[in-house]
């Protein structure tokens, strides 16, 4: 609250229209994290290059798990790889989700401001209202949310991933119906912040897969140096 609402108030001394606040600001959130984003692409495609030797490991033991837990823990000591590290953007944005949620759930700088066909960003754009009422989703429908259900597909697609293919499916059609149905009923700007950020992070990805095309896969071996003797009988061996 006390970082986002300067920034809007400072906005809007020059920019009169939320909506196009509200984009500028998710554009600065996505550069902002643009290098964490570049970071995770390159420890993605380090723990890419290690999947044939974790699948050889994976059937080795796959009869004993806890051992299977310590040879995976030592391939990635090894390689100087960090499993987790693919969900550090993810990280950094959560307590921004939250305090963006709080802010327009309460803020009255918003209210009755329009933006294309939401007429008040401060409510759920809606656009025709249902004859039911669905558990979570609501008796109506949504634009914004429908947008960004599509956005987070596609980023999903394009996004590297270790998952499998089973988990890689499930993943990218359950999370766009999951935020499909989580902000329907949301303040349209919040919707509007989340569709622009996913926008822009699609346009960012895309650059992030050519730029990580030319990058050399770097793999950090942990193992001791070899002394003069062992280089002496490598160059030998050569």
């Amino acid at each position: 609250e006390y970082l986002i609402i300067p920034i809007f108030n400072f906005l809007n001394g020059h920019i009169t229209n939320y909506g196009i606040i509200i984009i500028i600001f998710a554009l600065f959130i996505k550069v902002v994290t643009y290098p964490f984003t570049m970071a995770s692409t390159k420890s993605m495609k380090k723990m890419a290059s290690l999947q044939p030797q974790l699948k050889d490991v994976q059937e080795k033991y796959k009869d004993n798990p806890q051992k299977l837990q310590v040879e995976i823990a030592g391939i990635y000591k090894e390689a100087g790889v960090n499993p987790l590290s693919g969900c550090l953007p993810t990280v950094i944005q959560m307590p921004l989700l939250f305090a963006m949620f709080y802010v327009f759930r309460s803020s009255i700088q918003l209210r009755q401001e329009s933006f294309l066909w939401a007429n008040d960003l401060s409510v759920p754009d809606s656009i025709l209202d249902l004859p039911f009422s669905l558990p979570l989703y609501g008796d109506h429908i949504s634009v914004i949310p429908l947008l960004m259900g599509a956005s987070v597909y596609v980023q999903q697609k394009i996004t590297p991933t270790t998952q499998t293919n089973d988990q890689l499916k499930f993943m990218l059609y359950l999370f766009p119906v999951m935020m499909l149905f989580f902000f329907n009923n949301m303040p349209s700007g919040l919707g509007l912040y989340y569709l622009m950020f996913n926008i822009f992070g699609i346009a960012q990805q895309f650059y992030i897969n050519q730029t990580a095309e030319k990058l050399p896969v770097v793999v950090t071996s942990n193992k001791p140096k070899q002394g003069p003797k062992g280089k002496k009988k490598s160059e030998k061996a050569v």
